[in-house]
C-alpha cells in the first residue's frame, strides 16, 4: 500500500473534522465529496509521473526541506506560477546547503548516502 492509498480515510475525517457532517461539496462547486478528498489526497498537480512525490519522500526518509524541493520542482509546471515554485524550491535548497555547510564546518565532515 502506498501513502495515497493509506491516506483514503481522509475524506470521512474532513468530513466530520472540518465540515461537521455537511456536505463537502458546499465550498467547490460542482464536485462531489470524493472528488473534493480525491483533491486533497491526490491533486492534479501531482500526477504527472509514474511516481508521486509524497510516495517518493516517504519512501527516502527525507526531511521537511529536503522533501519540499522534491514537491516544488516535481509540479512547478502544473500548479501555479512555475517561477514561484522554483524559487521556493531555491529556498528550501539554500537552507539545506547552509544547515550541511554549517554541519561541516563544525567537523561533520562530507556526507556520503
Amino acid at each position: 500500500m502506498n501513502y495515497v492509498e493509506a491516506q483514503k480515510p481522509i475524506a470521512d475525517y474532513l468530513k466530520n473534522k472540518f465540515f461537521k457532517g455537511e456536505d463537502m461539496t458546499k465550498c467547490c462547486k460542482d464536485k462531489t465529496t470524493e472528488e473534493v478528498a480525491e483533491n486533497v489526497i491526490r491533486p492534479d498537480h501531482y500526477k504527472g509521473g509514474e511516481i508521486e512525490p509524497i510516495d517518493y519522500i516517504m519512501s527516502h526518509k527525507m526531511t521537511f526541506p529536503q522533501g519540499n524541493v522534491v514537491k516544488y520542482v516535481s509540479r512547478y509546471k502544473r500548479k501555479g506560477s512555475p517561477l514561484d515554485d522554483l524559487k521556493k524550491a531555491r529556498q528550501y535548497l539554500d537552507w539545506l546547503i547552509e544547515e550541511e555547510t554549517k554541519r561541516i564546518a563544525a567537523g561533520g565532515g562530507e556526507a556520503h548516502g
